[in-house]
C-alpha cells in the first residue's frame, strides 16, 4: 500500500512542480532508500531510481543514486547489474568522491563472484577504469 501511495506522489510531482521537480523527486527517493528495512521488497525503489536516471540524466545527485542503485542490485544478488551500474557511475561521474568506493566494490565483484564469468581481458579493462583521469561527458548516457 505504501508503494502505491509513493507512486502517486511521484506521478503528481511531474505535473505540479516546475524546475524543482528533480530535487523533489530525489528527496522522495532519498527518504524511501533511507527507510528501507531488511524485509522490504525493493523492486519498486529500483524501478523508481532507474526512472529518475532517465528523467534527469544530468542531475547533481545522479552519482549518489547510481551508487545506491548498485547497492540495491547487490541486495537482490544481481551482481552483473550492480557491476554495470558502477561502471556507468565511473564513466559519467569520474570526479565524484563515490568513485573510489565504487572501484573497490567492482574489484571485489571481479575477484569473488565467479557467476560474472568475465574473461581476463574484461577484468583488466574494468580495473583500468580507475587509472584514467575523469572526463566530464555531456549530452549522452550509457
Amino acid at each position: 500500500m505504501k508503494y502505491i501511495f509513493f507512486a502517486g506522489i511521484l506521478l503528481s510531482i511531474n505535473f505540479v512542480f516546475g524546475q524543482d521537480k528533480a530535487e523533489t523527486h530525489y528527496q522522495l527517493l532519498d527518504d524511501a532508500y533511507k527507510n528501507l528495512s531488511a524485509t522490504d521488497s525493493i523492486g519498486f525503489i529500483i524501478s523508481e531510481i532507474e526512472s529518475y536516471a532517465l528523467l534527469y540524466p544530468n542531475s547533481k545527485q545522479e552519482d549518489e543514486l547510481l551508487f545506491r542503485l548498485g547497492k540495491l542490485y547487490e541486495r537482490e544478488n544481481q551482481h552483473a547489474r550492480q557491476l554495470t551500474t558502477l561502471i556507468k557511475l565511473i564513466l559519467l561521474h569520474g570526479e565524484s568522491p563515490i568513485v573510489t568506493r565504487s572501484l573497490q566494490i567492482m574489484d571485489s565483484l571481479i575477484v569473488f563472484d565467479p557467476g560474472l564469468d568475465l574473461t581476463e581481458k574484461e577484468e583488466e579493462a574494468i580495473r583500468q577504469l580507475g587509472n584514467h583521469p575523469s572526463q566530464k561527458i555531456t549530452g549522452w548516457h550509457i
